[in-house]
């Protein structure tokens, strides 16, 4: 199906075919065969995801309605995250999930799958669990993504949605992650918890089969091919609709002497909080980029990442990766997609 968005034009991708009944021989309705091409965006965090739905929520509105309708983290939060969370708490929970419970809960999200049009895309990267979890986790990246996509799943019915998953080098992963986390809450030692992390007994091949698992399908955009190309996430979302987005990178971590004054004010019992970040990232605009690892574990990182790449394609997951991969720097500031219409 081709439809016509103002004067661009968009080319959905064809809806992957569905495993299900994979989990606990339950068969999903397919009374409502018309409902809209559903792609359900996992993030994840630290890559861009924030500003990736920003750019979508402003080309839909802009759009019209009944063309693309975007489902983002002010609509899925808290109601349906507080659901995601509460049904993944333990095995069997998620198959209590249902269209009618996420009617109930957030009838507004309810409504706009179901209502006719071409294309919905839902994007939430805490769909996948918490950030701050997975630097903690000894088990790894999102230990419990297994159980909360499953409820993701179940909560949307119908035909199986496609899904699309960004990933990015795990040793600047983590660099971006705790630069962020640590002014929201308080974290050990970054180079004692880089070392500990290091180890990774779950990296993001096995976030892949969760997802594959239950969705069938997973689209995978490698990080550096975002840096390359802002609108490949953007492409894999909404198809050619992506040509009407302008793409640029506009994102960063605090530096290292940022995270050096969070660490110092959370150590003198200062305030420190996400009202500050801004005035943060003012103060420590320049200066080297934060990087807790040492060379030989940033080293053993990025070679397994590429070892990772290797095993996603593997498995058949679509795989968008860039040309030539390049050396990330350290600490390196996370790739953001903006709408320059919405830029100060």
């Amino acid at each position: 199906m081709t439809a016509a968005i103002g004067s661009f034009v968009m080319r959905p991708a064809a809806t992957p075919p569905s495993p299900l009944p994979a989990a606990g021989g339950r068969t999903l309705s397919r009374a409502n065969a018309q409902r809209p091409l559903v792609t359900v965006h996992f993030g994840a965090h630290r890559t861009g995801s924030t500003s990736i739905q920003t750019a979508l929520a402003d080309y839909a509105r802009a759009a019209g309605v009944g063309k693309i309708r975007m489902i983002g983290p002010d609509e899925l939060r808290p109601d349906v995250t507080m659901i995601v969370n509460l049904l993944a708490a333990a095995p069997g929970l998620p198959f209590l999930a249902t269209p009618l419970l996420l009617r109930w809960v957030a009838p507004s999200v309810h409504g706009a799958l179901h209502a006719p049009g071409d294309s919905v895309v839902v994007s939430d990267e805490q769909f996948l669990g918490g950030q701050e979890q997975s630097l903690l986790e000894p088990r790894g990246l999102y230990p419990d993504a297994r159980r909360r996509v499953e409820v993701v799943r179940w909560l949307l019915g119908g035909a199986t949605p496609r899904a699309v998953l960004t990933v990015r080098p795990y040793a600047d992963w983590f660099a971006s992650a705790y630069a962020w986390t640590i002014v929201r809450a308080p974290l050990p030692e970054p180079r004692e918890l880089a070392a500990q992390w290091a180890r990774l007994p779950r990296g993001w091949p096995e976030v892949v089969r969760d997802i594959m698992a239950v969705f069938g399908a997973c689209e995978v955009v490698d990080f550096a091919t975002l840096r390359q190309r802002p609108r490949a996430v953007l492409r894999r979302l909404v198809g050619d609709a992506a040509a009407d987005i302008e793409g640029r990178h506009d994102g960063r971590s605090l530096p290292a002497r940022g995270v050096a004054e969070v660490l110092r004010r959370r150590a003198a019992g200062e305030p420190v909080d996400l009202g500050g970040l801004a005035s943060l990232r003012r103060d420590f605009r320049q200066g080297r980029k934060f990087n807790p690892f040492t060379l030989d574990q940033r080293r053993a990182l990025n070679a397994r990442y590429q070892r990772d790449l290797d095993e996603i394609a593997a498995l058949g997951a679509g795989i968008r990766r860039p040309r030539a991969t390049p050396q990330a720097a350290p600490g390196e500031a996370p790739a953001t997609i903006t709408n320059p219409r919405t830029l100060n």
